[in-house]
């Protein structure tokens, strides 16, 4: 259990981090150019299978501090040649610093895993996700993945009105 869990933890600030932008920089918006019409930048060759992957991503995050832990702590666990550095504050502050990093040329954020699927909407309709099928795809529900491959669930949040 502890092993799967580990793993879903992986497959979700893997997907998160291809979304983020992976911290390419933007162009400058133009009306022909604008966050919608603007295309998603390729993504990065990975290392050959042998070369050991070393350096370090950055997480903008608004899950809980506890939680925020568990997820680097597993994720650098898996890959010790990587370190997680993370911003971490409401979700509102995480997207508008996101916004802000966009518009003034460059996203810093490699891998961005806020809770509400209405933001990642919103990302995907300004252009500012990157589309990825993860491997790990088939094991989830095909009802939490965007038809386009541009963000994954990763948990349910239940509301209940008493």
């Amino acid at each position: 259990m502890k092993k799967r869990l580990s793993a879903l933890l992986l497959i979700a600030v893997m997907v998160a981090a291809l979304f983020a932008g992976c911290g390419n920089p933007a162009p400058e918006p133009t009306p022909a150019n604008t966050p919608a019409a603007t295309p998603a930048q390729p993504t990065p060759e990975a290392p050959a299978e042998d070369e050991p992957v070393t350096g370090s991503i950055l997480l903008y995050t608004s899950m809980p501090d506890a939680d925020a832990a568990r997820l680097i702590e597993a994720f650098e666990g898996a890959h010790p040649g990587i370190t997680v550095e993370v911003f971490r504050s409401g979700t509102e502050e995480v997207i508008s610093r996101l916004y802000a990093e966009y518009e003034g040329g460059q996203i810093l954020a490699d891998v961005l895993l806020v809770a509400d699927v209405v933001t990642f909407e919103r990302l995907k309709q300004d252009g500012l996700l990157m589309a990825y099928q993860s491997p790990e795809h088939v094991n989830i529900d095909s009802e939490f993945i965007d038809p386009d491959f541009m963000f994954t669930g990763t948990k349910a949040i239940s509301s209940l009105l008493v």
